[in-house]
């Protein structure tokens, strides 16, 4: 799951509904300050909860700001992994290009990371050809791999699962074969939904929405992956393509995002 520093208490509140197994990604956010970010992961472990700071390249203000972050949460706090993202900035705040500049400036080495995350897009992304995605991911992958770190793959939202399941192929037949995990809203409405997409760069409107089965057409009110995860896993079941499991951006209340989670997870979905 994922939230924002500010979105900390939402998490803690429901903490003991939360499954144990269930990590929650720290956005990085540049309106953050390090205490602000630190504040949040020392909140959500106090709740019993498993954070995972993102650390978005573009938005390091400097090499020691860095520095200072990462023995912060690593070695002080024993955290054991993170999530590295180029980040949304056209032009970088700081010192860093991007995440593959920040991996080969050895500020990661020797840290006892178990996996550093990094993110996906199965749709493609608006100014970033196909082809080039691809090879950002697997030069960063084989970066970290070479300084000894696992990694997995987290994708952002994309309507349709069909597509997500011909791009893990692809990965697969790549040689890529670890985690994945699908980026999908909690059930919302359907603005809230099209605000999100615009926000994560996915095209979308709500012809989209009807025809992937994200909402129906006697009510587009209502956004409810459901269909998507079915669809996700029958797709999956016909072939072995490893370990997949999906990253929940919760859109709506948690109670209820939960309760949708419970069930999903009574369907063998979730």
């Amino acid at each position: 799951m994922e939230t924002t520093s500010r979105g900390v208490p939402r998490f803690t509140a429901v903490a003991e509904d939360i499954p144990q197994d269930v990590m929650v990604n720290i956005a990085y956010i540049g309106a953050d300050a390090l205490s602000d970010r630190l504040q949040a992961v020392d909140e959500l472990r106090s709740a019993g909860l498993t954070p995972r700071p993102i650390v978005s390249a573009r938005r390091v203000k400097s090499a020691g700001e860095l520095d200072q972050f990462l023995h912060e949460i690593v070695v002080r706090r024993g955290l054991r992994r993170i999530f590295l993202v180029g980040g949304d900035p056209l032009e970088p705040v700081g010192p860093f290009e991007g995440a593959l500049a920040l991996i080969e400036a050895g500020h990661l080495d020797g840290l006892p990371l178990d996996a550093v995350g990094l993110p996906a897009y199965p749709e493609g992304h608006p100014v970033i050809a196909q082809d080039q995605l691809d090879g950002h991911l697997l030069g960063k992958m084989r970066a970290l791999e070479e300084r000894g770190f696992a990694t997995d793959i987290t994708t952002q939202i994309c309507l349709n699962p069909l597509a997500v399941v011909g791009w893990i192929r692809r990965l697969r037949e790549q040689g890529i074969h670890v985690p994945v995990r699908i980026g999908i809203p909690s059930p919302t409405d359907v603005e809230s939904m099209l605000r999100f997409c615009r926000l994560c760069r996915v095209e979308a409107d709500v012809d989209a929405l009807v025809r992937y089965g994200w909402t129906a057409k006697h009510d587009t009110d209502k956004v409810d992956p459901s269909h998507f995860v079915q669809v996700l896993l029958e797709a999956l079941g016909t072939d072995n393509l490893g370990e997949v499991h999906l990253h929940l951006f919760p859109m709506s209340p948690l109670p209820q995002t939960l309760a949708w989670l419970g069930a999903e997870a009574e369907k063998g979905r979730a």
